[in-house]
């Protein structure tokens, strides 16, 4: 699978986070930031879909997405994550999954972003 403008600009309300290399900083999207300078693609942050029934931090809030969406969800939302068919959830709910910087193309998967708890592990290696 190819990165492509549609895969993108779900997010761009919602400044989720790029990065182009560990060694590089991170920075908020916006919506022209497609290409670095040196035209090469920038790399979304995002989360994996099995973290939502993790606890997670999202603007300074902590909590556990699955319970703030567990009245709205179909019961078999899990065996979605686990056939990559999340997009078969209602408008609201894939809406929301894109606010909180959920993966809900699986672009992780593709090598097309980067899974924020593996950028975690690097920045706290780096950090020691």
């Amino acid at each position: 699978m190819k990165l492509e403008i549609k895969h993108k600009s779900p997010y761009y309300p919602y400044k989720v986070k790029c990065i182009l290399s560990v060694k590089d900083f991170i920075y908020e999207m916006e919506t022209t930031d497609l290409l670095s300078v040196d035209g090469k693609l920038r790399k979304m942050i995002l989360r994996p879909l099995i973290d939502i029934t993790k606890e997670i931090e999202h603007n300074g809030e902590k909590f556990i997405p699955m319970e703030l969406f567990r009245k709205y969800l179909r019961n078999d939302i899990l065996n979605d994550i686990s056939q990559g068919t999340i997009l078969d959830q209602s408008y609201e709910i894939v809406q929301k999954l894109i606010e909180l910087h959920f993966d809900v193309f699986g672009l992780i998967d593709q090598g097309l972003a980067i899974d924020i708890n593996t950028l975690k592990n690097i920045i706290t290696f780096l950090e020691t």
